[in-house]
């Protein structure tokens, strides 16, 4: 069978009622990206000319073989109807995630609910939006709308949020005790604090040190010998204040020629349920100004997770002027029990001549909010949401903005701390991804980006390794082990004191580890034991070959090699340098290290191989034979083929330590300033936030599979860590180069991790095989705004005068509509309940026999 391209003539098309692109007069006036688009989008009519559509079966447009047998998905058809309402809206975005239920959204901030009965409501109206432009939910319970400067509004299909319209007080009683419910003059429900003790509108906690003593206060963690402690030499109102440096000295400092750590944690703060919360204290920094040294941070504890919530950065200059006022938002976590942490890390030895930090009139505030009130905020104004959990949903919009929803609280893609020194990664396919690093950094990625874990050291953490992404261990300073699930680590009893280095698991009862002073260890499944070398070498990497065969190496390229019962001396390769990391696939191991030196064991034979790099190489990793990649100083990347080594393009100068991933078309490395880039099959980028083009739609299968799409072509995907870029074919131009695509996309939606569409203007439909999205050549030519399926071949893409297309499979096919407005979005429940919504209150809903 041969797929057929239908070619589309519209005429009588007026452009008010959503011409196609190139059609009609003076042009489709839904397509702007600005606030415009509420005027724009109010003023569509349809008119009683409907636009005639002739399909051109004469000519082919994708050849398709889908072999004997097949037999193409029945596209049903699409009733027209329009919501039951008092007016008619232009709805923008639409969920029906359960059988016979709508919710819609669109101008004038409207919320409109169908229930299953049939029955339409407004559900919200203008709440804090003057228009919203897309909704999703994981659930009935959980969804979310967003919208023009920013908003983010929550609901569920009976309930969004509340206008705050009122008559009476007692409309606006939200049996909350900490507040007092009103309505005033203006017909607003406001909220009062209640003045009880623990609710919002008062302090949850206020800390002066004015009583001399610490307590209760607590200081957990001290290295170096410079710790946190009460100082009268500087003070923001009274006498005393929290002091981190060696007040016995004249002037004071924190310099004893090393690395200087201390944390003072404020006993535990319960906040109110309801309202804001704020951290707000005085603070006096003389100190290095550089981000990656004497870094001073407050985090919060709340259960077993850890939150960074104020940095140093965020001070106008370092010295500060005196005691200068600081705040971090707490609201997050509102209703629970939480520790301030305030920590100091010189990161080093030296320059440690600086006073030192002061704190002082610690308080955390709270305000009241009214019943019912939008979380709503001043920001860019966003286009896209989608909810793949009740606790992890994505919000795209204006240049490049990405939100991120983890149960707790909104906030923008994590972006890189430029502190960071990050030493390790690992993962398995599916499963958490977890880095390590300097100063006990360890963070772990299953969906939403990174989050910080408190592995309960400070020591430097320098490798990480897993078999199964289920079970974890790291190596670090001081003979540090530890093992964990990747969110929660416990400290393994270590045999030794000296710094590890390299950690390789080979099954959860095989797991080997080397350091220092010829140090190996092996943990047979109950506990960690010397193996003998009978050198003092100092080791810095370890690989376990798929026969058993155990490969460590280090200083002066010495490779040993052996089993639990010992290692012996295979030979030398790197006199007055260093080997520092390991990777193999069956029998052959490859190995690289200082001044670029990379060493292999191909067809039975230990060779020295030129790297082309005299940079030092940290990492090594790779899926077969011929596809290892290896990483290291100044940003270096290098690939061997099979044949050679090659250098390949950085987007980064910054060192890098680590290099992992799950496949050949997804790899991650990691290394100094928290740097993050990744290899998409096409080429290496940064995560997080790497473009500044408006970003129109978001869409996720899972919480470490989630697409973003937008004007000039872009396409986002986000696999655990971060953003990157998505490699788009290019097309070849009549001067034999390759042009861009840069067409403006409007919706994804994908089918599996392999098998995702994109849609846009002018008709675009791009296809994504799991290593590169490439077009798929139609005639439509009419801008496609929405785009959902049922399944792999069972796919629907709406647009602009009423455009319905299919895709059975094999084709994309034209269907009737019969409408002419604007198709802004289409979702269903995956079971065949499909709704289709656009201007003029038009909702379709599928019908099949």
């Amino acid at each position: 069978m041969r797929a057929l391209r239908l070619g589309l003539a519209v005429t009588g098309c007026l452009a008010l009622a959503g011409c196609p692109d190139g059609g009609g007069t003076p042009g489709d006036v839904v397509t702007a990206d600005t606030v415009e688009d509420v005027a724009a989008d109010t003023v569509e009519a349809d008119t009683a000319v409907a636009d005639t559509v002739v399909a051109d079966t004469a000519e082919d447009a994708v050849d398709v073989d889908p072999g004997d047998g097949f037999v193409p998905t029945d596209p049903g058809e699409f009733v027209l109807g329009t919501a039951d309402l008092s007016e008619e809206f232009v709805f923008k975005g639409v969920w029906a995630g359960i059988a016979d239920v709508i919710v819609a959204v669109g101008n004038d901030g409207v919320v409109a609910s169908r229930d299953a009965s049939g029955a339409w409501s407004v559900l919200a109206r203008a709440e804090g939006a003057a228009l919203l432009n897309a909704v999703s939910g994981s659930d009935p319970e959980h969804l979310w709308a967003v919208g023009i400067n920013g908003a983010i509004l929550p609901g569920t299909v009976t309930s969004f949020g509340d206008s705050g319209a009122c008559s009476s007080n007692a409309e606006c009683e939200d049996l909350d005790p900490c507040t007092i419910d009103l309505c005033n003059a203006q017909g607003a429900c406001v909220a009062e604090p209640s003045g009880l003790s623990g609710c919002c509108g008062s302090p949850a906690a206020s800390f002066d040190f004015e009583s001399g003593v610490l307590s209760p206060w607590t200081v957990p963690e001290s290295s170096g010998a410079v710790t946190w402690q009460l100082s009268s030499r500087r003070a923001a109102g009274g006498v005393w204040s929290l002091y981190f440096g060696d007040p016995s000295k004249e002037p004071p400092d924190y310099d004893n020629g090393s690395q200087v750590i201390g944390t003072a944690v404020s006993p535990a703060i319960t906040l109110p349920a309801s309202g804001t919360a704020t951290l707000r204290f005085s603070v006096f920094l003389a100190s290095e100004p550089d981000a990656s040294f004497d870094v001073l941070q407050v985090d919060v504890d709340s259960g077993t997770s850890r939150t960074k919530v104020w940095d140093k950065s965020q001070l106008l200059s370092i010295p500060t002027s005196g005691f200068v006022a600081a705040e971090a938002d707490l609201t997050p976590w509102r209703g629970k029990t939480i520790t301030l942490r305030f920590r100091f890390d010189s990161m080093d030895g030296s320059l440690n001549t600086f006073e030192g930090a002061y704190v002082d009139d610690v308080v955390v505030d709270s305000t009241c909010q009214a019943p019912g009130e939008a979380n709503t905020q001043s920001g860019p104004t966003l286009w896209g949401v989608y909810a793949v959990a009740a606790d992890a949903a994505y919000a795209v919009g204006r240049a490049g903005a990405i939100l991120q929803w983890d149960g707790e609280r909104w906030s923008a893609a994590q972006g890189n701390d430029l502190s960071t020194v990050w030493n390790g990664v690992t993962g398995a396919d599916g499963g958490r991804i977890a880095l390590v690093g300097n100063s006990g950094k360890l963070a772990v990625a299953e969906g939403g980006g990174l989050v910080d874990v408190d592995p309960g050291t400070t020591w430097n953490l320098h490798a990480v390794s897993t078999v199964d992404g289920q079970r974890y261990w790291a190596v670090g300073d001081q003979g540090t082990i530890l093992e964990g699930d990747g969110v929660s680590w416990q400290r393994a009893a270590s045999p030794t004191t000296v710094s590890l280095r390299d950690v390789h698991v080979v099954s959860n009862s095989d797991v080997w580890a080397v350091g220092f002073l010829g140090t190996v260890l092996h943990y047979d499944g109950v506990a960690w034991a010397v193996v003998d070398l009978a050198a003092a070498v100092d080791l810095h990497a370890v690989w376990v070959s798929g026969s058993g065969l155990v490969t460590v190496t280090g200083a002066e390229g010495e490779i040993y090699q052996g089993n639990a019962d010992g290692l012996v001396h295979i030979g030398a390769f790197h006199p007055g340098g260093e080997l520092v990391d390991a990777w193999g696939i069956g029998d052959a191991v490859f190995l690289v290290g200082s001044g670029g030196r990379a060493v292999a064991y191909l067809d039975g034979q230990w060779s020295v191989q030129a790297s082309g790099t005299a940079q030092s190489l940290q990492s090594i990793y790779g899926f077969a034979a011929d596809d290892v990649w290896a990483v290291g100083r100044s940003g270096t990347i290098l690939h061997w083929d099979g044949a050679a080594w090659a250098r390949v393009e950085s987007p980064t100068s910054a060192a890098l330590n680590a290099v992992w991933g799950p496949g050949p078309g997804e790899v991650y490395a990691a290394g100094s300033g928290g740097a993050l880039i990744a290899w998409n099959g096409t080429a290496w980028s940064n995560l997080v936030g790497s473009t500044d083009q408006n970003l129109r739609a978001v869409f996720g299968l899972a919480r470490n599979d989630v697409w973003a799409v937008g004007a000039g072509g872009v396409i986002m995907h986000f696999g655990g860590l971060g953003w990157a870029r998505s490699p788009v074919e290019k097309i070849p131009n009549s001067d034999g180069g390759e042009d861009e695509i840069v067409d403006e996309l409007h919706a994804v939606w994908a089918s599996a991790r392999d098998d995702a569409w994109a849609v846009g203007a002018d008709g675009r439909i791009l296809r994504w095989d799991g290593q590169l999205w490439t077009r798929v050549e139609t005639e439509f030519g009419v801008t496609l705004r929405g785009i959902y399926g049922l399944a792999a071949d069972d796919i629907w893409a709406v647009g602009n005068a009423g455009h319905i297309i299919h895709y059975n499979g094999a084709e994309w096919e034209l269907m009737e509509s019969g409408s002419v407005a604007t198709l802004h979005a289409i979702h269903g429940d995956g079971a065949g309940h499909v709704v289709v919504v656009g201007a003029l209150g038009t909702v379709l809903t599928l019908r099949r026999d």
